[in-house]
């Protein structure tokens, strides 16, 4: 068998012929990518329909993003956890030990979500005037910011749900309920916004209880599809050993991670901090372009995934040589991938006219610089979010992670940023940024020659030699 062969798994039987790696990569990474492309295609649209508004309306809604981002990214580390914990269960064919660490790392991350999101739900205007905001900005953006934080509990949820289904062997599920929510927050956004047909027009509000109602929505049919087809089995710890037990693999592994998170969205909301100094229109061509590279660079998502599933199921069916010989080829994949995307990205720019016509014609200069700049690093970037999200947590490196996130970010990018920004204005940030993405991926990369998969592979305890 070659090491690039996936594992079994566990409904499968050992006579059938098991799929070609770039295929078992494929029927992974694939539904993922779109996953992924469909959630971002939310902010995408909710930024569309802003724009129909003005300017101060896409800066207002633009920042507020940038905060709930913050709080969104750094949940999502318990759902990574999840999907290598679950992954590895699963090529173990440990269905009931899956179902058990899942049980308490959904109950974990919905209870730690909504006491996050309870002060930005009663106070997103406040919030947002303490965290920088001009009071223009604030105004606009506060409101949204309180409606769309009721979401959140859903979002860390449906997380959770998504990482767990792909690491089972079901990707294509998470995929075609995004799709379903994308459709429901468009026609849903653009009626309250412009007051089509009975429904009322409440501008910015609405966006954000159409966003929020589509989360929800999102989260109830991937509970459905996990539960009702008895995917997993609808288990929680009932004594504290328990807990401690089914929790003792996910924290140390989420911890690090979400400290990660944390600091790369942060970085991301100090960046935008700075363009907010340079002026309106600066913030909001960052969000322009911003939002616009999410949709593709997002779909590498899809790659670091199937790096967690595929390493996962490798490391818990004892078989650490077919993880390193996943890892590679997920790595070699994204230069290609990349290279589709980054060119799909710069095609945007000559769009933006159309995408966003009531927007300043100097927010829109800013956003055409800032994505051919972005585009044309694609290579770096994918780079870096496939062994930022795939290679080193699945070797239970998430401290590499972070040591390259923060460094590159609060030693390297903010600082070049700061003393650039307002001699060269945007051009300083773009600079930065470019900069920010370099250091990492030299960091990572040494991070990544380090890894000895034959310490990580699947045990009683979870992970033994580790």
């Amino acid at each position: 068998m070659s090491l690039l062969s996936p594992p079994l798994p566990a409904a499968e039987h050992p006579e059938q012929a098991l799929p070609t790696p770039t295929r078992e990569l494929v029927k992974i990474a694939f539904p993922v990518s779109l996953e992924f492309v469909f959630q971002l295609a939310m902010g995408l649209v909710d930024q569309i329909i802003v724009a129909l508004l003005g300017t101060l309306a896409v800066a207002g809604v633009g920042f507020a993003t940038s905060v709930f981002f913050i709080l969104f990214i750094t949940l999502n580390a318990i759902g990574g956890g999840t999907s290598i914990l679950v992954a590895r269960a699963h090529g173990a064919s440990d269905r009931a030990g899956a179902s058990r660490l899942f049980g308490a790392a959904l109950s974990l991350g919905v209870v730690v979500s909504a006491l996050l999101a309870l002060p930005l739900v009663v106070g997103g205007e406040g919030f947002l005037t303490w965290v920088g905001a001009t009071p223009e900005i604030a105004s606009t953006g506060g409101p949204f910011l309180s409606i769309i934080a009721v979401s959140l509990p859903f979002i860390t949820a449906a997380a959770i749900f998504s990482g767990a289904l792909r690491s089972t062997g079901h990707a294509r599920t998470p995929m075609t309920v995004t799709l379903l929510a994308v459709v429901l927050n468009t026609l849903l956004g653009y009626a309250l916004v412009t007051g089509f047909g009975p429904f009322p027009k409440l501008g910015v509000v609405g966006v954000g209880i159409a966003t929020t109602v589509s989360y929800v929505l999102r989260a109830a049919l991937l509970a459905w599809q996990t539960y009702g087809r008895g995917i997993l089995d609808a288990t929680l710890p009932r004594t504290l050993a328990k807990w401690k037990s089914a929790l003792a693999p996910l924290i140390p592994l989420s911890l690090p991670m979400a400290a990660t998170e944390l600091a790369w969205s942060g970085g991301t909301f100090v960046y935008a901090l700075l363009a907010g100094r340079i002026g309106t229109a600066a913030l909001a061509g960052m969000q322009i372009s911003n939002t616009l590279e999410g949709v593709f660079v997002i779909a590498s998502l899809g790659l670091g995934s199937a790096a967690t599933v595929l390493i996962g199921q490798a490391l818990g069916s004892g078989k650490p040589a077919g993880a390193a010989a996943w890892a590679s080829k997920i790595r070699r994949s994204g230069v290609l991938v990349a290279l589709v995307c980054g060119a799909l990205f710069a095609l945007t720019a000559p769009l933006l006219g159309y995408l966003f016509p009531n927007v300043d014609s100097a927010a829109r200069q800013f956003a055409f610089i800032s994505i051919l700049v972005n585009a044309a690093f694609q290579i770096i970037k994918v780079q870096n979010m496939l062994l930022g999200i795939g290679v080193l947590p699945g070797a239970n490196d998430p401290r590499g992670v972070l040591i390259g996130d923060a460094v590159a970010a609060f030693a390297v990018g903010l600082p070049l940023a700061y003393l650039l920004a307002f001699p060269l204005g945007a051009w300083g940030l773009i600079i930065a940024r470019v900069v920010e993405e370099s250091a990492k991926l030299l960091i990572f990369q040494w991070r990544a020659r380090k890894i000895v998969w034959a310490q990580h592979v699947y045990g009683e305890e979870g992970v033994v030699g580790h």
